[in-house]
């Protein structure tokens, strides 16, 4: 879900900068109380199924705790773990002054949101702005402007033949008995097309190998 932030204030010239409303600083401060916002875990079933596959009996209940877990457990994996169980937001771009002497009248941030699976994206937009409100001034002029609706992601649930299948496979490969674990993406693949158009049940296999 891409959301534009955008400031706007009474600009002028850099020289004087107490004369001004500076909404480059207003941008700053938001995008500053956004890195600092307590993590709000939130597992879909998807991403549950794949931590307690990875810790098997030894899974905690409790979610944070079998978060952590799972990322100490498999520290590779331990950023993608971190962006499947929470709706995230990424700043990615930002706008202001097209000269460096200018103190800008708009300034502008662009934020990837990625929201979970079956969640409401409204409700990513009215925590994101209680985020950034935290951090807003009295006379800061800011507003949120999410696109009209999200690219949303999709999954196709686990086969139990389909998987078994995968492990004998690479298990006569390999040689050893082998365990298929489902994951969840936090990135974007080309399954989703095919889903969305035809309906078509669509996996990614990922062959990896423990060393320790």
């Amino acid at each position: 879900l891409p959301i534009e932030l955008h400031a706007r204030g009474a600009g002028g010239h850099a020289s004087n900068p107490a004369a001004v409303t500076n909404p480059v600083l207003t941008i700053a401060r938001m995008l500053a109380a956004l890195d600092s916002a307590d993590v709000v875990r939130d597992l879909v079933p998807a991403a549950e199924r794949m931590l307690r596959d990875i810790l098997g009996d030894d899974a905690p209940a409790d979610v944070d705790e079998l978060v952590a877990a799972a990322r100490a457990a498999v520290p590779e994996l331990s950023a993608s773990i971190d962006a499947i169980t929470r709706t995230t937001f990424t700043p990615t771009m930002l706008s202001g002054s097209q000269a460096v002497n200018v103190v800008p009248d708009h300034a502008s941030a662009r934020i990837d949101c990625r929201v979970l699976p079956g969640r409401d994206h409204h409700d990513a937009v009215a925590r994101l702005r209680t985020f950034l409100g935290r951090a807003a001034l009295d006379d800061d002029r800011w507003e949120l402007v999410p696109a009209a609706e999200p690219v949303g992601g999709s999954a196709s649930e686990p086969d139990a033949a389909f998987t078994a299948a995968c492990e004998q496979a690479l298990e006569r490969v390999d040689g050893r008995k082998l365990v298929m674990i489902p994951t969840m993406n936090s990135f974007y693949t080309d399954a989703s097309h095919l889903r969305r158009e035809w309906g078509t049940v669509t996996y990614g296999l990922w062959p990896w190998k423990h060393t320790t």
